[in-house]
């Protein structure tokens, strides 16, 4: 009798040690338990070109994080936080996270979808519609501007022309906009009518006279739209070609 309590007894402290020492699993563990909670927190999901996105989840140690996006390849962060200190047109899209731990039968996944959009900014001039005034080019007006595919450059052209013997004036823009209509906001100068890389927010102004091509060097160019047309606004932009230089300012609307 005493030998069968001692086995009783000696089998019961051992259970007790034993469950002592094992590591809670699923929902009892307190890692599970705070890894079901991750979830992406944003401060907004529409962002400015330029600005910073900071996104970020719970955190905790022995969580292993993951983020991915839907259109840049590979594995973006391996942290509780993933930040795009500036982000570009080229961010947009679906941000993904996954938290898990190996004593964890399920990983949590999260995802949340960020829009980067250009910001609206008004132009420093007021030029008369559909005119053009060059430094040492005839300026030009025209009844309205024409707005289409150029097929040589493959790009959404803004155009004006006066007529024979006069200047005209090209805006083409990014080919990412071919199916899509340009935002509002300032657009930098491309020096080529070829568009390389993520900076969609670059167009190419060139005017064509004569034989002459005379591409815009530095400035901006302003998009708008009115009435659900674009618009497209530049001051003082310095055009160059044929050995000389001179300035424009002009603004177009598609018809």
């Amino acid at each position: 009798m005493k030998s069968y309590l001692l086995t009783v007894a000696v089998a019961t402290i051992a259970t007790t040690v034993l469950s002592s020492c094992l590591k809670p699993t699923g929902d009892d563990n307190p890692i599970c338990q705070k890894i079901n909670t991750a979830k992406i927190t944003v401060s907004k999901t529409t962002f400015f070109a330029g600005e910073e996105i900071r996104l970020s989840t719970v955190d905790g140690a022995n969580i292993d994080y993951s983020w991915h996006h839907s259109v840049v390849p590979g594995e973006l962060g391996l942290y509780s936080s993933y930040v795009v200190s500036s982000c570009s047109k080229a961010d947009e899209g679906w941000f993904y996270m996954s938290a898990s731990n190996r004593d964890c039968s399920t990983p949590k996944y999260d995802s949340v979808f960020i829009k980067v959009i250009n910001k609206p900014v008004t132009a420093p001039c007021s030029p008369i519609n559909n005119k053009v005034d060059f430094g040492s080019i005839p300026d030009i007006t025209f009844s309205y501007a024409t707005w289409s595919l150029d097929a040589v450059y493959n790009s959404r052209n803004l155009s004006g022309y006066q007529g024979q013997g006069y200047p005209d004036i090209n805006v083409y823009f990014h080919h990412y906009w071919n199916n899509k209509e340009p935002e509002d906001g300032e657009y930098s100068l491309n020096n080529v009518p070829s568009f390389e890389g993520g900076n969609v927010y670059q167009v190419y102004l060139a005017s064509h006279y004569g034989i002459n091509w005379y591409s815009a060097r530095n400035g901006k160019v302003y998009v708008s739209h009115v009435n659900g047309k674009i618009q497209t606004t530049f001051c003082n932009v310095t055009f160059s070609g044929n050995g000389s230089s001179f300035t424009g300012t002009g603004r177009l609307t598609a018809p």
